[in-house]
């Protein structure tokens, strides 16, 4: 499985970052049971060429070489300068995007890239936290595409999904039924 890059395109503080990270790594392993990251973050255009490993929190804070930069753009990036997408380590289909909203709410863009006879199309769905690795990995194998997440997203355009059981405590009392 290809890690899902994440690009800044605004000065996101490496707390934020790590929050993220953080929820989108518990929720993916409380769903999947899957341990591993899949989230990488990319600070320069030299890193789509030799990806870093997918990262775990605490993330320092950093100068992006994105800031500004339009999903379109980033799209461009990932297909020029990511050699051999079919044997890489980075999607190139399925991206990240942190900008100034995720700094207000912890929420992130993600972009999925679709191409068919009339061109490459992009589709926007912005993720809360514990989303961000669990939709992508799920775009990415084809279990799930961005158009039917837009149709989950809530009033303030959110995908939340549903919250997580809470683990240990005590449990509601069993109702028993007379016969």
């Amino acid at each position: 499985m290809s890690s899902i890059p994440l690009f800044c395109t605004a000065n996101v503080p490496g707390d934020v970052l790590s929050s993220i990270l953080h929820e989108a790594h518990d929720w993916s392993e409380y769903l999947s049971g899957d341990k591993n990251p899949a989230i990488a973050i990319i600070k320069t255009v030299s890193m789509l060429a030799e990806p870093p490993p997918p990262c775990r929190p605490p993330i320092t804070d950093f100068e992006s070489q994105f800031l500004d930069k339009q999903p379109e753009e980033l799209a461009k990036l990932l297909a020029t300068h990511v050699p051999d997408p079919g044997l890489n380590k980075l999607s190139v289909y399925e991206f990240l995007i942190a900008d100034t909203r995720t700094v207000e709410d912890k929420s992130v863009l993600f972009v999925h890239k679709t191409r068919s006879e009339s061109g490459d199309n992009l589709d926007y769905v912005r993720l809360a936290a514990s989303q961000a690795q669990i939709m992508p990995v799920a775009a990415a194998v084809g279990t799930l595409d961005a158009v039917e997440l837009q149709r989950a997203v809530d009033e303030d355009g959110i995908l939340r999904g549903s919250p997580p059981r809470q683990k240990g405590g005590k449990a509601p009392r069993k109702q028993l039924q007379a016969k």
